[in-house]
């Protein structure tokens, strides 16, 4: 079985988080729900009580609560995590980088059932296997056999895959967006030297029209 330090002295609800300090929030390996905020949002504003209120319900030990203002130091956090909009709520598991949007409703109660229901709970974890699917027990029985250097290099090897799809799928958007604009200026001249003709084209037809409908 594999021994994780679950508490870290130096988190508390709420706290402000940025990229600085991620590091030590992924290390207690708790979840912590996050969310990305402006401080001229007024909808931000709005349900900054309940959120305040949540993060006094429970201890950081348990589900950190955390803020992260984009507008500040918080931007690059947010930047990573495509924030496009505010308030934006995303709440992790403690061990996934990438976490869920929080789609429900932003009042305290339903934040606080939440948590409870799906933050608050050890689920399936190294120390709580029983609620680990087959494929999760299979991995992780892999992953234990492998020493904390070996851990860290398929880490490392899985951030590279992802990286290079990255660059390949950023790669292949900007021969797309060359294309589109390249197709783009090439229907505008079509639209432009035909705009005459088309012009000249439909007065003679109507004159036509015109003076058949005449006869």
């Amino acid at each position: 079985m594999i021994g994780i330090v679950l508490f870290v002295s130096g988190l508390t609800n709420p706290m402000s988080v940025t990229s600085a300090n991620l590091d030590e929030i992924k290390s207690a390996g708790k979840p912590y729900f996050l969310k990305f905020f402006a401080p001229w949002c007024g909808h931000c504003k709005k349900m900054a009580p309940a959120w305040e209120k949540l993060a006094k319900e429970f201890s950081a030990n348990e589900v950190l609560i955390g803020n992260v203002d984009c507008t500040a130091h918080g931007k690059s956090l947010c930047d990573s995590n495509g924030i496009q909009g505010f308030p934006t709520i995303k709440y992790y598991d403690g061990f996934d980088d990438d976490g869920e949007n929080y789609e429900g409703r932003r009042e305290f109660d339903d934040m606080k059932s939440f948590v409870e229901s799906s933050l608050n709970d050890a689920g399936c974890s190294p120390t709580n296997m029983e609620d680990c699917n087959d494929d999760m027990k299979s991995k992780m029985k892999e992953a234990n056999s492998l020493s904390l250097e070996g851990l860290q290099a398929r880490i490392d090897n899985i951030k590279k895959t992802i990286q290079t799809a990255t660059e390949t799928h950023e790669s292949l958007l900007k021969k797309l967006q060359s294309q589109y604009e390249a197709s783009a200026k090439s229907l505008e001249e079509v639209k432009t030297t035909t705009k005459v003709d088309t012009k000249v084209l439909n007065m003679i037809m109507h004159a036509k029209k015109k003076s058949k409908d005449e006869l």
